[in-house]
Formats: structure tokens, sequence, C-alpha cells
């Protein structure tokens, strides 16, 4: 008994719905979309899963151009009923119309994009149907003028960026012969050093010393090609030579970080380890920060706390005590 009244009551539902749905009709005829949405909707809330009453839904949101509405109803519809022609063509008409407002090109292709997939899915679902394979065209047609707008704008960009580039390259080698000798042969080791061509550059940075030695010399300039050709000795291994480069520097800057450092790193590669440690002691002092300096001063301060035999005594007294002070 009660299945029967069941029935009977999704009978009055299905009637009811269709009632509002042709009300809705009528209303979408006389240019009324807006109440016809309204009947639509009611019937959708007494029929959730009739398809035709979403597909309505989108056809008066079209009217309306509300294109959003359009997808979301069509959508709706396409989930209850996959293989509905009409659904995927509001759809696809909804996206490409989406996409014509958009402001920015790669906005614009997104939405075209989408336009052109649900186009293509609505001719699987009936070939030769001619209002989707005009809209497919048509998209198309649009999908490559924003292509061959996106090309043409890539090649001005290159080729603006090619022209700054050249005059770049113009001021950059003007600028290059205005420079003495040295300070080009130490832009040309500089380059070569970023390479990782650090014997090139090496060879570059001794040029450049012996320019800077016989046109200026006593010049502030030395003791950064110094250094720098340090850093190449010490990545070339030769680390005499970049302690020697480095003590130079030293010499005139005591309390040069770099030069601390790559001399120091270098006295530890060849184990002479107190003398590492006075200068990562210094180079701490200078940079209180750096964890490089930071774990060299506790990686050295304890090999030496478990070596002592190791420590050199043959030092001045000074070092001697700055070797005490870890210990």
């Amino acid at each position: 008994m009660q299945g029967g009244r069941h029935v009977v009551s999704q009978r009055r539902s299905a009637l009811a719905a269709d009632e509002l749905r042709q009300a809705g009709n009528a209303l979408y005829k006389q240019g009324e979309w807006r109440l016809a949405i309204e009947q639509y909707k009611q019937a959708i809330d007494l029929e959730p899963w009739d398809e035709r009453f979403w597909l309505n839904c989108a056809a008066a949101y079209t009217a309306l151009e509300e294109w959003h509405e359009v997808i979301e109803h069509a959508e709706k519809a396409i989930e209850l009923r996959y293989r509905l022609l009409k659904a995927w063509f509001r759809k696809a008409w909804a996206e490409r119309q989406v996409g014509t407002k958009c402001e920015s090109n790669e906005e614009r292709w997104r939405w075209l994009e989408r336009a052109w997939a649900s186009c293509k899915t609505g001719i699987k679902l009936s070939p030769k149907d001619s209002q989707m394979l005009a809209l497919l065209q048509q998209v198309q047609v649009e999908r490559n003028e924003l292509e061959d707008h996106r090309l043409a704008l890539e090649q001005q960009q290159q080729s603006a960026k090619a022209l700054l580039d050249h005059d770049k390259s113009m001021d950059e080698q003007s600028q290059l012969a205005s420079l003495p000798e040295w300070s080009r042969l130490k832009t040309r080791a500089n380059f070569e050093f970023k390479a990782a061509e650090y014997s090139k550059a090496a060879r570059l940075y001794t040029a450049a010393i012996e320019c800077c030695q016989r046109d200026e010399p006593g010049s502030a300039q030395l003791g950064s090609l110094f250094n720098n050709r340090a850093a190449c000795h010490k990545a070339l291994e030769m680390f005499q030579e970049a302690i020697s480069d480095a003590s130079t520097v030293l010499e005139h800057d005591p309390d040069n970080f770099k030069a601390l450092v790559r001399r120091g790193l270098s006295y530890e590669s060849i184990e002479q380890m107190n003398l590492a440690l006075l200068d990562m002691r210094q180079a701490r002092i200078l940079e209180p920060n750096s964890k490089l300096v930071a774990r060299s001063v506790d990686r050295l301060t304890g090999f030496c706390k478990i070596n002592p035999d190791l420590i050199d005594y043959n030092q001045p007294e000074s070092d001697l005590d700055e070797i005490e002070y870890f210990l």
C-alpha cells in the first residue's frame, strides 16, 4: 500500500515538474528569460535528475549572456546524460564567449582550449552536426589568430632583446677598450673563472698582475688580482701557490676576509692545521655569521685537541698563544 502511494507521489511530482517546464518554455518564448529560469529551477527542485530542466536553464542563461551560468547548467545536464549534444553545444558556445571577454591572451587561450575540447566531444557524438562543426571551425580560427599573435609578439620580444644585447655588447666593448690593459685582462679572467676555466683564469690573472705592477706599481688593485688568483689556485688544488698569493694580500690587508679563508682552507688541505686554525679564527672575528668559517673553526679545533703532536711549535710565540687559546 505504501509502495503504491510512493509511486503516485512520484508521478505527481513528475507531472508538476513538467507543468513548470512548459510554463517556463512559454515565458522563454515571450523573452521573459528570468521568469522562465524561476520555473525551470522549481522543476529542478522537484525532479533534479531530469536533464531537460538543467538544459532549459542553460538556454535561458544563454539568452541573458550569463556565460558562467550556462556552463554550470550545461555541465550538470551532461553529468545526467553524457550524450546530450545540445548540452555540449551550449557549453562550448559559452566557453568561447567567456574567452572573447578575457583581457589577457593567456586566459583567452585557456577558455578557447576548453571550447575546442567541448566541440570535439560533441562531434564525436554526432559527426555530421552542422552547428557543432561550424562552432568548431570558428573556435579553430580564433585559436589560430591568437597563436599567430603570440608568435608575432614573441618574435618582437626576441628582436628587441637581440637589439638590447647588441647595444649592451657594444657598450661593454667600448667601455672595455677604455680600460687599462690589466683591467681588461682581469675582466676576461673573471669570465673564465665563472665558467670554471680555472687554469685559463689563473694565466689571465698572472698577466694582469704583471701589467699592473708595470703600469701602476703600488696600485690597490694588485691585492684583488692576487686574491682572485689565489681562488684559482685553490680550485686547481695548487695549495702552496694559493697560500703564497693569499699571504701577499694579507701583508698589505691583514683583515681581508676572503684571503684569510682561502689561505686557511689551503693550509688545512696540506695538513698545516695550526696555521689553518689561526686564519679561520681571524676570519670568524671579521664575519661571525659565516657558517663555512664556523664549521672550519670547530673542525680544526677538534683536530688540534685530538692530535696535539701534529702542532708545529716552531711558530712565533704570538702564534702559539693563539693556538693555546683554542686547546
